[in-house]
């Protein structure tokens, strides 16, 4: 789904180095490079995100198990329903052939979707079932599925973040600036120097 902004993206945060992701927020850009740059100005400056993922909103499977009517309604995030106009990513075929899939579910009083154990699948309807079958009765609020493949990154495998958080942020209001004082100073200067 589209708008004058550009397509939405979901942003996934990854907290720490050993901590699961979780979704974070959503973004509008026209691809992703733009998304991910929009999600590390939104939601990179938190102190603890030290790498962001972007996937296209159309991508993210979705079922909620709250409402018990909708326990067999699948729907993507850009409200398409299971069917409607499924995305495939560029370049890759569906012809049968299994992929891994990221999920994220939202249990208990959590608000944020956290990341759970990676599915591999031939759809993103049958990781869906994966997912749900995985759950072994445990609470669950929502699921959400998409392609390991659609996710683009801000970490790199080999370096440090490029935008990993400082330690400390320095704020001076403007009294801690004081230019009058400097700028007297170098008129005094330039005076005794001879030069006004």
């Amino acid at each position: 789904m589209t708008d004058s902004q550009g397509p939405v993206w979901q942003v996934f945060e990854k907290p720490g180095h050993g901590h699961p992701v979780r979704a974070a927020g959503s973004v509008h850009a026209a691809d992703a490079e733009t998304a991910l740059q929009n999600a590390w100005a939104v939601y990179g400056r938190r102190p603890t995100a030290v790498a962001l993922w972007v996937v296209p909103r159309s991508l993210v499977l979705t079922t909620s198990t709250q409402d018990p009517a909708a326990n067999d309604t699948l729907s993507h995030s850009d409200g398409r329903g299971q069917g409607e106009g499924s995305a495939v990513l560029s370049g890759s075929k569906h012809n049968g052939s299994t992929q891994t899939y990221c999920v994220f579910r939202r249990s208990g009083t959590k608000i944020n979707y956290e990341e759970e154990p990676s599915i591999v699948a031939a759809s993103a309807e049958q990781a869906m079932a994966g997912a749900v079958a995985q759950l072994n009765g445990e609470e669950c609020h929502a699921i959400w599925v998409f392609p390991a493949a659609a996710i683009v990154s801000s970490e790199s495998p080999t370096a440090e973040c490029s935008f990993a958080p400082l330690p400390h942020k320095w704020f001076r209001d403007h009294k801690s600036f004081p230019t009058g004082a400097l700028l007297r100073e170098i008129e005094k200067e330039a005076s005794e120097s001879g030069h006004a």
